[in-house]
């Protein structure tokens, strides 16, 4: 939830960036401001030192466009992309569940899936 001009509103879509050296599950979150229809974004990201989660302070106005681009080259996929069905993800990311499945010669095949829909062969036993 964002807090801007005495309103308080929700993000308009979340870019999620590669890694750099120092930190790991960076998540850009945007928003525009319905009072003044400024551009306002915020960064976390998760120190790969020792774990520790930061959150940068608000970027608003021109300040926050110039940022926007400048990242947009770091972007591995939006929450847009992904609620699209756009996305394509080579392996499954995040949470992921396995499956067995019997193929017809007798064998079992090993399957790692996740929530969007996509799968990786772990193994033909």
């Amino acid at each position: 939830m964002f807090y801007h001009c005495n309103k308080r509103f929700r993000h308009k879509d979340i870019w999620f960036l590669f890694d750099n050296e120092a930190f790991k599950d960076r998540q850009l979150y945007i928003a525009t401001c319905p009072q003044c229809k400024k551009t306002i974004i915020q960064l976390f990201q998760t120190r790969k030192i020792d774990g520790k989660r930061f959150a940068d302070k608000l970027i608003t106005g021109q300040n926050a466009d110039k940022f926007l681009i400048r990242q947009k080259y770091n972007v591995d996929y939006t929450y847009r992309s992904i609620q699209q069905k756009k996305c394509k993800i080579s392996q499954p990311k995040g949470l992921r569940y396995g499956q067995n499945i019997q193929l017809k010669n007798g064998k079992i095949k090993r399957v790692a899936c996740d929530f969007n829909g996509n799968k990786e062969i772990i193994e033909v036993v």
